[in-house]
């Protein structure tokens, strides 16, 4: 679909849209348009928008959209808004569409967008119509158009309002293909899905926030007046406090030992923590990753201290059935197309890892001078233990020159020296439960690769990291 013909359809419809029809009389001028709002619409009437709690997550519906014209800053926008009355506001990704309220229910907690969720998460692109049934006899019904919500069609109410505004919308896009989803029993070849299905987790681009200037004014003022008040004060404190704090610097930097000691205990707290630990982690966290999942291959596996990403291949599923059922501790899912081909597709998923996993793995161990190994002994160690790896079939590994480690100055008259080096080891997949992590030794990354030639898989990994020893 051209540009064009989406800025059309964003408001292909009349003036009087169901954002008109649910705020109250009088607060709106009248517009010279031909009516679309029906007796049975008329008594939903409400300035405010209306909230429903799914999986115990608050989404509004009712949303006033309106498409920002490219020529007009953000704060510009803002500032039309809140001039209109407007309190609390939603963006589209771009940044070209903006829904708005002037008040939302006061419960605790944030709420999010149910139109924006649905085309943050949900939206394949094209025209969309869906449409649910939710508890208490209230029905939803939500239009979008290339990912993004439709002035006029964000509404939430009884059954036959909702049911006009669906035929309003079919009638409107007459000969167009519209991708139906929901459980109401209204669109005829629905995808049907349940709502708790599709809002357990809120999209972040979905939160609504309030508009700047909206809040406590006078309490800005305040806060600002307490805030000067206090940056004088301390001013004032800094001022006294420059010289004391200038010899301190001074007195450290003369004496090479003190600055040296100080630099490598903030270098040796900054890093992950050593020993087998993590690695455990992130071996629980891959054992819950299948090998395939709804028509989808797994091609590669990649850890980090945080987290893993793992990389699909399609086979023969499609992005929905993936989508469907999503492998343990997914927490986000990307969808990529080789070129113009939407068969030559991937997917990539992030995995945090479980709770049983850090409950599981031994205890983290902080790295200090007392507890590592001479350069020697840890090097020695190390080289033996990629000696006997090769002994399990081809093996690549590295060991780099130990180098100072916690600082660049001379280091001469200092006792405690550290000195690290890189290692990494790559290897068949089934010999890396074998792989010993000494406590002296920090994982970087895992990376594990599932080739598939002529029906036989293969498997590898690289696995890299730092050790780190006394240099005498």
């Amino acid at each position: 679909m051209s540009i064009v013909q989406t800025l059309k359809s964003l408001f292909v419809r009349p003036p009087q849209s169901l954002a008109d029809v649910l705020s109250p009389p009088g607060s709106r001028t009248p517009s010279p348009a031909k009516p679309t709002a029906t007796a049975a619409s008329s008594e939903w009437q409400n300035n405010q928008a209306r909230r429903v709690v799914i999986e115990q997550k608050q989404y509004i519906f009712g949303l006033d959209w309106r498409l920002l014209p490219p020529t007009r800053t953000l704060a510009r926008s803002m500032k039309l808004a809140k001039q209109e009355g407007m309190g609390f506001y939603v963006l589209s990704e771009l940044e070209d569409l903006m829904g708005s309220t002037r008040a939302l229910p006061k419960t605790r907690g944030n709420k999010y967008s149910a139109a924006m969720h649905l085309a943050s998460k949900m939206s394949q692109g094209g025209l969309e119509l869906y449409a649910f049934a939710l508890p208490k006899g209230a029905y939803a019904v939500v239009a979008i158009n290339e990912s993004r919500p439709i002035p006029g069609f964000d509404f939430v109410g009884p059954f036959a309002p909702a049911k006009e505004l669906i035929e309003e919308f079919q009638a409107i896009q007459a000969g167009h293909p519209v991708r139906g989803v929901g459980n109401a029993g209204l669109i005829e070849g629905e995808e049907t899905i349940e709502p708790e299905d599709i809002f357990g987790e809120p999209a972040k681009q979905a939160r609504i926030k309030a508009i700047p200037g909206t809040r406590g004014t006078t309490w800005l003022i305040g806060l600002a007046m307490l805030l000067a008040l206090g940056f004088a004060a301390t001013m004032y404190w800094l001022q006294e406090q420059r010289e004391t704090v200038m010899q301190e610097v001074k007195r450290d930097e003369v004496n090479p030992v003190i600055a040296y000691r100080t630099s490598l205990q903030n270098a040796l707290q900054a890093l992950p923590p050593a020993g087998p630990g993590l690695l455990q982690n992130w071996l629980t966290t891959i054992q819950n990753i299948p090998v395939t999942n709804q028509g989808w291959r797994l091609t590669k596996v990649e850890c980090k201290p945080s987290s893993c990403s793992a990389q699909w291949e399609r086979v023969f599923g499609s992005y929905a059935d993936f989508h469907k059922h999503l492998p343990a501790y997914t927490d986000s899912v990307k969808e990529v197309q080789v070129g113009a081909d939407p068969l030559q597709a991937s997917i990539l998923t992030t995995h945090s890892l479980p709770p049983s996993a850090g409950a599981a793995a031994p205890p983290a161990t902080s790295l200090h001078y007392s507890r590592l190994p001479s350069q020697q002994q840890g090097l020695r160690e190390l080289s033996s233990q990629f000696q006997e790896l090769a002994l399990l079939g081809p093996i690549k590994a590295s060991l780099t020159p130990p180098q100072l480690f916690g600082g660049s100055g001379p280091v001469d008259d200092v006792q405690e020296v550290v000195v690290s080096g890189d290692w990494a080891v790559e290897h068949e997949l089934w010999v890396l439960p074998d792989i010993s992590i000494a406590p002296y030794m920090v994982t970087k990354s895992l990376v594990m690769n599932f080739a598939t030639d002529k029906g036989q898989t293969t498997t590898s990994y690289r696995l890299e990291g730092s050790y780190y020893v006394q240099q005498h």
